[in-house]
């Protein structure tokens, strides 16, 4: 089962998707898409089929390509995506339009305004609304090459996190998020196919799916993690490998698509999806053939890789995870998961290391919400300030970080919880202190800051 924010246009019929009441889309008859329709977005009135306003558009793409055909020489490359804004009577007349200019002259600008005038939309409250339109004059001349062919799965090699790696949050990146799912929502099939043919314990689960995307829609990267399976993490990185993502915004982004089928789990990560291996247990400190020296000095760095998947035994303690987390500095991005029975351990945080420094940290005007554990307390930290309550006491410690999280809703709070380790914490405590972390709001988790708290109170 897939599961996604709301949409009308489908429902959760038992383990699958139905659509339900189907809206026809036309097509170019030009091979691959020369003009495509995105999804309409209703600005004012009271009018709920966006669906139909777009479809009424998309009947008509046919004359839209044809405009540009006219204005361009075969085999030239042009590619671009705009936003028309439309304001339609009761009975579906159009009485305002603006399309944007695409420097290609009066006579494609008069072109596409000219049909963009002449539709008809479904009656109904008078209403504004746009719509993104995409121009590809590649597929005026046949099929078009792309970043990331369907049997490559994830092109750029960069193992598995469930955050992006591209840095910043780009404007328009909520209409980007859209756009995405929609084109995700297409290879619904091609995804369920790849937990059917999974083995038993495998088909079931939750995953995330990080897809980076060019400022033209294209795109470039897909990793996906959370199962524990890699042979159908990577059957679902082929499955959206050539998507055709209709960006209303001309600008790169990498969109996070969350996939789960039966009841939503816990993360697994599998070990053998590219990572350098550190494992934890009681006792010591491994990376392959090395084991780390603990003699209460700092540990040179394991050499510079892609990401790090630190496994963490329960029994484990808080000082050799902090050293393992020193000893991965060099490192881009290290996940910390928990081992149990399974083969593939739980995700339980991302590590802190030099390479992955968030701003934040060094940012005086921020104020970071900070979890310690120890042995038998857990803190809250925020601006300077602690309050510590019980480990093992449930009420008491969702209570401490509910008020965290609800002093964090200010602007000036940062998005990430850090989390800091005393020598005497106990791994496994880690998993019901990420859940109630996560229970209230905090998706993104650090572990390994040592930043400044006063003593609590």
């Amino acid at each position: 089962m897939l599961t996604w924010q709301s949409d009308d246009e489908y429902e959760i019929v038992g383990n699958g998707w139905t659509r339900a009441e189907p809206l026809a889309v036309r097509r170019p008859r030009a091979v691959g898409p020369a003009v495509v329709i995105g999804e309409a977005v209703i600005t004012t009135g009271t009018r709920t089929d966006a669906a139909r306003l777009q479809s009424t558009i998309a009947a008509r793409s046919d004359e839209i390509a044809d405009c540009l055909r006219r204005v361009i020489q075969p085999g030239t490359i042009l590619k671009f995506v705009g936003q028309w804004r439309f304001t339609v009577t009761a009975v579906g007349k159009v009485t305002a339009l603006q399309t944007p200019e695409f420097g290609l002259g009066g006579d494609f600008r008069s072109c596409v305004q000219g049909i963009a005038r002449s539709l008809t939309f479904p009656r109904g409250p008078a209403t504004s609304f746009m719509v993104p339109v995409m121009f590809d004059s590649q597929a005026l001349d046949g099929p078009k090459p792309r970043p990331v062919a369907p049997s490559s799965g994830n092109s750029a090699e960069v193992p598995w996190t469930p955050f992006a790696v591209l840095g910043g949050n780009p404007t328009g990146v909520e209409g980007i998020a859209r756009a995405t799912e929609a084109a995700v929502r297409s290879r619904q099939d091609a995804i369920e196919q790849c937990f059917v043919d999974a083995k038993p314990h495998g088909r079931t689960g939750s995953a995330r799916t990080l897809i980076e995307l060019s400022s033209a829609g294209e795109v470039f990267s897909v990793r996906t993690g959370g199962l524990g399976e890699r042979r159908v993490e990577q059957c679902i990185e082929e499955a959206l490998g050539n998507l055709e993502v209709l960006s209303p915004v001309a600008r790169p982004a990498e969109i996070a698509c969350d996939v789960s089928r039966g009841d939503a789990e816990p993360w697994l990560v599998s070990p053998d999806g590219g990572y350098e291996i550190v494992t934890i247990d009681a006792r010591q400190v491994r990376s392959q053939e090395l084991s780390l020296v603990v003699d209460g000095t700092a540990p040179d760095p394991l050499p510079p890789a892609t990401a790090a998947l630190l496994v963490v035994d329960p029994a484990a303690k808080g000082g050799l995870i902090t050293l393992a987390i020193e000893w991965v500095a060099n490192i881009e991005n290290a996940i910390i998961a928990l081992a149990g029975d399974a083969p593939s351990p739980r995700y339980l945080a991302m590590a802190r290391t030099a390479a992955f420094e968030p701003g934040f940290l060094r940012d005086a005007d921020v104020v970071i919400p900070m979890l310690r554990v120890s042995g038998q307390k857990l803190t809250a930290c925020r601006g300077g300030t602690a309050r510590s309550v019980p480990l093992h006491d449930p009420a008491a410690t969702s209570a401490l970080v509910a008020k965290l999280a609800n002093a964090c809703k200010a602007p000036t709070c940062a998005s990430t919880l850090v989390v800091a380790l005393d020598p005497d914490a106990i791994a496994q405590d880690l998993v019901e202190v990420m859940g109630t972390a996560r229970l209230h709001g905090f998706e993104r988790v650090l572990i390994g800051a040592e930043l400044d708290c006063r003593p609590p109170r």
